[in-house]
């Protein structure tokens, strides 16, 4: 397999989004669970970006404990699990 230019898998992460306020506007604010961010500073993290335009490319600004510049985000389907199933019998 070729060598890929800055291919570095493990910099690619799962961040859950746990609230998005709607205030009407333009800009949309994610506010996020980030595994790497230290605790004491994890209910700051976010996303934001302006959806004014979707049609165009959009900057997302964050504040993710990275150096990396996200250039995107999905959503995945999830629905709630009961964690006991997992627990020995």
């Amino acid at each position: 397999m070729p060598a890929v230019p800055n291919f570095r898998p493990s910099r690619n992460g799962l961040r859950f989004v746990n609230s998005w306020p709607d205030d009407g506007g333009d800009e949309l604010t994610l506010h996020l669970y980030d595994p790497n961010t230290d605790p004491t500073q994890g209910d700051g993290v976010h996303l934001r970006l302006n959806v004014a335009h979707p049609e165009a490319p959009t900057p997302i600004q964050h504040n993710v404990d990275i150096d990396d510049t996200i250039r995107g985000f999905f959503r995945v389907d999830y629905s709630p699990k009961d964690p006991s199933a997992l627990e020995p019998k």
